[in-house]
Formats: structure tokens, sequence, C-alpha cells
């Protein structure tokens, strides 16, 4: 697992077994986005190791709201 704040072109520069050509993978998520609502902070950093999303779970009374003004069309 990788993380880091740096733009996608980075990433192998700052890990550099990425650039060894006796690495290999089978499979690579990668997850990149820019601050929209909060401030960048390492935390905040993706990879968690059991959810990804958009940056955008703000609270649980926001997500309450967002389902019960959706649940008439669900």
């Amino acid at each position: 697992v990788y993380k880091g704040m740096f733009l996608a072109y980075q990433v192998g520069a700052y890990y550099k077994d990425l650039t060894d050509p006796r690495f290999e993978t089978a499979l690579i998520l990668v997850h990149q986005r820019f601050s929209t609502n909060t401030f960048p902070s390492w935390k905040l950093a993706h990879p968690y190791r059991m959810v990804a999303h958009n940056g955008e779970i703000n609270t649980l009374r926001g997500n309450v709201n967002w389902m019960a003004a959706r649940q008439a069309s669900v």
C-alpha cells in the first residue's frame, strides 16, 4: 500500500521500487483528488484500508439527510 500527498507523476520518484523492472503486480488501484471543501492533510489522504470514496463524506447527519431526501426514488 502506497500513500502520499503528491501528484500522480510524483509517485515513482517518491517510491523508488516502482521504477525497478523486477517489481511486478497483477493489480493496481490509483486514487487522486484535489481538496474541494477540506484543507489537505495526511489523515485524509488515501488509501483507507476498508473504504474508497471521493472525499465528500462529511458528517453522519449530512448522509442521513441526503438519503431522506431521496427516499421516495429508492
